[in-house]
């Protein structure tokens, strides 16, 4: 080999590792651009994000009291609903037990015994605990229908009892009389 030729080929490599060195150096400038962009990109992002904070942070502020308005509301303004088991469970009352109770009293009130009288108070006892209200005894019930009946007789001048109830009406007072009874059993046992 000669001289030249070993000048020539150490002066290639020397040239070779000149360009890869380049070439490292270029690679090493893009890398060091890149995180220097991607630090501005995050350094960006950081900023937006503080800034969405803020902006969120505000709105929390602005929006919390209207929202604890509203939930003092929601807890001061208590409505009271009826459960829809009690509403059936009165409904089945007022159509099954109440009429046959309203019937009975109505027609059997003054002549019924002290002993009927109690069973019906203990059947009305029993409804109200499992409506879990209190309904008025036999006796009050069948005070306010008899009134509520005599009443309706006393407005409608072409009820059939109009004039019989008339009749009874005290010239002196307008309070009504209890009817004349020529037997001892029809009489009212107060």
């Amino acid at each position: 080999m000669s001289l030249f030729t070993w000048i020539w080929r150490k002066g290639q490599g020397k040239a070779r590792r000149l360009k890869q060195a380049k070439e490292e150096a270029q690679a090493e400038i893009e890398q060091y651009r890149l995180e220097r962009s991607q630090g501005n990109l995050s350094a960006e992002v950081e900023a937006q994000t503080r800034k969405k904070l803020q902006a969120m942070q505000g709105g929390q502020a602005r929006g919390k009291d209207r929202v604890l308005r509203q939930l003092l509301t929601l807890v001061w303004d208590v409505r009271p609903q009826i459960h829809p088991n009690y509403q059936s469970r009165s409904f089945f009352y007022d159509s099954v037990v109440a009429s046959a109770l309203f019937y009975t009293v109505v027609c059997w009130s003054s002549g019924s015994t002290e002993r009927d009288k109690n069973r019906l108070n203990k059947l009305v006892r029993r409804a109200s605990s499992v409506l879990e209200c209190p309904l008025d005894s036999v006796e009050e019930m069948g005070k306010r229908r008899m009134l509520a009946k005599l009443t309706s007789i006393m407005n409608n001048t072409s009820h059939p009892l109009h004039q019989t109830v008339e009749a009874l009406r005290s010239s002196f007072s307008g309070r009504l009389r209890r009817p004349r009874c020529g037997k001892e059993r029809y009489r009212s046992r107060h």
